[in-house]
């Protein structure tokens, strides 16, 4: 109702849970979420590599997204079983037809890292910092030749 009442299409909308959030969820929550994914309502598990990250978490609700944590992304830098664990991790998402978003991206350097190891999306001060909603909808709406580099935004 409240998407109807505001004119938003649900499959604008992405409902983040974090992954120790999603570890405790009982079976009339899964219910919910169930009922929100069939109404367009996107689903996302957010934070994923942090806590007790366990497969089976990824098949008890029907994600449309894996974000995989920053400090598994900083891990991945250094480490080739962190490569390793990533590129796991895409492969897995991918054939459970979840997008991938490697979340903590703060160069381009990073950035190329991290789409070269699958990941589909980035996100992370390299794009933006934490802004009140006003600002980044002025800065969403500016069109992008206007814009400021996305680090800066807004100016």
């Amino acid at each position: 109702r409240a998407c109807s009442r505001h004119g938003v299409a649900p499959s604008c909308l992405v409902l983040e849970i974090t992954e120790a959030g999603g570890a405790d969820l009982a079976l009339d929550q899964i219910g919910h979420l169930l009922r929100l994914r069939m109404r367009g309502i996107k689903l996302s598990i957010d934070d994923f590599g942090t806590g007790q990250s366990t497969v089976s978490r990824l098949f008890r609700v029907p994600f449309d997204e894996l974000k995989i944590d920053r400090t598994l992304i900083r891990m991945a830098r250094t480490a080739r079983e962190g490569r390793s664990i990533i590129r796991a991790l895409t492969r897995l998402a991918h054939s459970l037809g979840m997008a991938v978003t490697a979340e903590g991206v703060e160069d381009d350097q990073t950035h190329r890292f991290v789409a070269g190891l699958g990941c589909d999306r980035v996100q992370g001060y390299l794009f933006g910092r934490p802004m009140p909603a006003d600002e980044a909808l002025e800065c969403a709406t500016r069109p992008v030749a206007a814009r400021p580099s996305a680090a800066v935004c807004p100016a």
